[in-house]
């Protein structure tokens, strides 16, 4: 996590996800515990449903995710990449207050 001050944001850079990856439940949850946000800027991203489908799937630990949760994971992890910028306070512009 990057703060640019020009800009008033935190950025984000995150190592796509391999598109040979098996994703098991361990797998699956070592990479979204990748994603640092101390502030917890992501997290309504990151603590998303599909966590919840993964552990309701009734998968084990190290069995393969079936087909549409992997599917689902893959598409997930493409997201995370268009999640760059969270700006840092909401303010009006000098033309807005006018």
């Amino acid at each position: 996590m990057l703060w640019l001050a020009e800009q008033d944001v935190f950025t984000f850079r995150f190592k796509a996800a391999e598109t040979d990856v098996v994703f098991t439940k361990r797998t699956f949850l070592q990479k979204v515990a990748k994603v640092f946000d101390p502030l917890g800027f992501l997290a309504p991203y990151v603590v998303r449903v599909l966590l919840q489908k993964v552990w309701a799937s009734g998968t084990e630990w190290d069995e393969q995710l079936n087909t549409e949760l992997h599917e689902q994971a893959c598409h997930w992890f493409a997201e995370l990449s268009t999640v760059a910028h969270v700006l840092r306070c909401l303010r009006l512009s000098a033309a807005e207050v006018d």
